[in-house]
């Protein structure tokens, strides 16, 4: 049997964890943001590898001060500006996840001791 990673413990707790977050901001009155305010966490473990460990953390600190923010915010209000809110926060976690991603992009990949013009 394949030992699970504490990479792979790692995404689980995180999408888990943000799962409950929401789920307490939000239940009973739209269980439909809990998939909203989730999408984020599972957009940023969809690129986890990719990103690496220096972009992971950066970006998971940002999603998560959006989702307390607008979570607190949330809970505390009274009208449908709440709801406008978390949208909003969800919308702007997906657009840090794609700026990291293009981070990632834009940032050159380490070249190998030998570079491709040298004789061997």
């Amino acid at each position: 049997m394949k030992r699970a990673t504490p990479t792979i413990l790692a995404k689980v707790l995180l999408v888990v964890g943000a799962a409950i977050w929401h789920a307490w901001v939000v239940m009973p009155q739209a269980p439909v943001g809990v998939l909203v305010g989730v999408f984020p966490f599972y957009l940023l473990i969809l690129a986890w590898d990719f990103l690496r460990l220096i972009l992971v953390v950066p970006v998971l600190l940002v999603i998560s001060w959006l989702a307390i923010d607008s979570g607190i915010g949330f809970r505390h209000s009274t009208s449908s500006t709440g709801a406008v809110a978390l949208a909003v926060q969800s919308l702007l976690a997906c657009c840090v996840v794609g700026i990291a991603i293009v981070l990632r992009v834009l940032i050159p990949a380490k070249k190998g001791k030998r570079s491709e013009g040298s004789t061997p």
